[in-house]
This record gives C-alpha cells, structure tokens and sequence, in this order.
C-alpha cells in the first residue's frame, strides 16, 4: 500500500472529534461538523455575532414594560403623533389620528404603519368598487313601474308614500338589503305599499289617509285594458245610442283610449 492510500485510510478511520472529551464529542451541536476546516468557518461565524445588539423575547410572565422595550428597540416611534404616514389626498384627520395611536399600542414600526395604511386604502378602493350604483338601480325602478304604471305612476308613487307614513314604515325605507341597495328602493316594497293603498282607497272608504285621494281616477295599463274590455262589452250601453249612459260609456271610452294610445 502507498503512503498516500495509507493516509487517505487513517482519515477515514478516525474523525477530528475523536481527541475531544465524550460529552463533547457526542454534542448534537458539533454533529454537522465534518472536519476542522468547517469548525473554524462556524467559529468565526459566532465571533462576528458577539457584540451586537440582540433583543430577547419577553417571556409568558413578561410585562407590557417589556413588551414596550421591544418596540421601541424594533424602531416604533416615541408616540403616535410621530409616525410619518402618508395615506393620499382628502385623508379624514380624525382617523389618521386614531390609525396612529393605534399603531403606536400596536408596537408597529414607520415602515410597518404605512404598509398597514396602503392596505387598508387598497381595501376602501376595492369597497367602494364593489358597491352598487344606487342612483342607476333607482332610475332602473322608476322606469319599469312607469311602465307598469302608465298615467297612473304618480298617484301609485303618491299612494306608495302615502301608506308608508301612514303606518311608520318611513325608517324601513332606509333598511339596506344584502345586496347593498335600500328597501324603499326595491320594486317588491313599492309595489306592495301600492297594493295597500288600493285596497284602502277602495274598499275602507270610511278609512280617511293624507295622501289617498279616492277621487283620483288615473288607471294603469292593465287597467285601462280590464276597464276598456268591460266599456266595450256586448250589448253594453256604448253600443245602444237610445241608452241612458251611452254617453258617458263614450266619454271613458275615448279616454281610456287616450290613456292607452297617447298621442305620439
């Protein structure tokens, strides 16, 4: 055998830990050190370290003292007033201010305030997206039950109001719904409002409500139809001139037809 294979052999066979003391060389801590080359790079590693600063992490019986000492080593202003924010334009005063006093009990640092801030405007930003366009939803209603409605939409709107401030129902129209939009916005609620008001106006006629005028005679479209359907009806006095009310059947004829096929 070579001297050099001979070699190679005894360092196979024996290991630098072997000149330590036992419980030093079975040391879980030693374990990933393969050869002295890598303990003197792990020992000039640790020597780098002594002397800086280290914080040590309160314990479970530590005191909010300690905790305070934390923070401000980690770089939290001296108090809220001193946080250096910038949150865009038309920023509420007042919740700048509770956004910094809150940082400061917090512990946070400058840095870690303002990416708190950039967060919760990106928040505001994305809520604000997300909200229904109210005044659009509101003209989207009002034309579909002027469509429904016809000449009649005024009085139903009327009678509508009527009937909810008649039975205290005004704060209920400001009840928002799971989608954002407003009860007194949504056309079930309207149309329900209507339908209380018909059924008072025309079978609780002792019943007397601001707003429920029993004279008006404006009809819907459908309605008008039902109406014009029972004017025309065979044998009816619209088709009898000698008839005592043939004259009037015209008149409502004629006007219903108005209501109906208004003039372009």
């Amino acid at each position: 055998m070579s001297e050099e294979n001979q070699e190679a052999q005894e360092t196979q066979e024996t290991s630098w830990k072997d000149s330590l003391p036992e419980d030093l060389r079975e040391h879980s801590v030693l374990a990933p050190i393969q050869d002295v080359d890598n303990l003197a790079k792990a020992y000039v590693n640790a020597s780098t370290m002594i002397g800086k600063d280290k914080i040590p992490i309160p314990g479970k019986h530590s005191t909010p003292e300690d905790w305070d000492d934390v923070y401000n080593r980690l770089g939290r202003p001296e108090s809220g007033e001193a946080y250096d924010l910038t949150a865009g334009e038309n920023t509420d005063a007042d919740m700048m201010g509770w956004f910094r006093n809150t940082a400061h009990e917090a512990g946070l640092n400058n840095s870690q305030a303002q990416k708190l801030v950039n967060a919760y405007n990106d928040l505001l930003v994305q809520n604000i997206e997300e909200q229904p366009d109210l005044e659009k939803i509101r003209a989207d209603v009002q034309a579909d039950l002027q469509k429904e409605y016809g000449n009649a939409y005024e009085d139903r709107l009327t009678l509508a109001k009527s009937i909810s401030s008649e039975f205290g129902t005004d704060q209920l129209t400001e009840v928002k719904l799971a989608d954002g939009t407003l009860l007194g916005d949504n056309p079930m609620f309207i149309k329900a409002m209507v339908a209380a008001g018909e059924y008072i106006r025309d079978r609780i006629s002792e019943d007397k409500f601001e707003g429920i005028d029993k004279a008006d005679t404006s009809l819907t479209p459908d309605e008008a139809r039902a109406k014009l359907t029972e004017i025309e009806a065979p044998d009816g006095p619209l088709w009898d001139r000698k008839h005592p009310a043939h004259d009037e059947y015209v008149r409502n004829r004629n006007r219903i037809y108005e209501e109906i096929y208004p003039a372009e």
